[in-house]
């Protein structure tokens, strides 16, 4: 759409350039056999819209041959290029930072796995911590043995925050 309404722009800017410099005879046979081939339909002007914005031909060219045609279609076609460019690029730039942004995303297995191994580790830690809560060696701790190494051993009480155990 967009190669295709700038290219509307250039056929009419130099469609009237050539009829006005016909009048005059200011206009030379090259030029205007130049102007036609690149810029004489839509088609082929979108075609040459195209090779200017993908690096197929050099956009000086275009510029050279389009100067005796008035500012206003220098300037079109220089704001062509420039919107070209920004906006090739920023789609170019979206389409890697969205990749990479999928590809940063860990996926849910391993996820899953993480927490799994977070777990375990948690469930041996709580083990070892209430083998040395149990000084009786009974395998049972008693609210007595509970309540003593609670309000005596901050460490405990630290570890099992960090656990995310409340213990209040």
């Amino acid at each position: 759409v967009m190669f295709f309404l700038f290219s509307l722009a250039f056929v009419q800017g130099v469609g009237s350039y050539l009829i006005q410099a016909g009048e005059d005879g200011s206009v030379t046979d090259d030029e205007r056999d130049a102007l036609l081939l690149w810029f004489g339909s839509v088609s082929t002007c979108m075609l040459t819209c195209f090779r200017v914005v993908t690096g197929g031909d050099d956009w000086g060219a275009y510029y050279d041959m389009l100067q005796p045609t008035g500012t206003i279609n220098i300037i079109i076609f220089i704001f062509f290029v420039m919107f070209s460019e920004i906006a090739l690029l920023n789609i170019v730039t979206g389409v890697f930072v969205e990749n990479a942004m999928k590809l940063s995303q860990p996926e849910l297995a391993t996820l899953a796995f993480e927490q799994r191994k977070r777990d375990l580790a948690d469930a041996a830690s709580l083990r070892e911590l209430f083998h040395q809560i149990d000084l009786d060696q009974s395998g049972k701790i008693t609210a007595r043995e509970w309540a003593d190494i609670v309000e005596t051993n901050e460490k405990l009480r630290y570890r099992l925050t960090v656990m995310g155990l409340d213990i209040k």
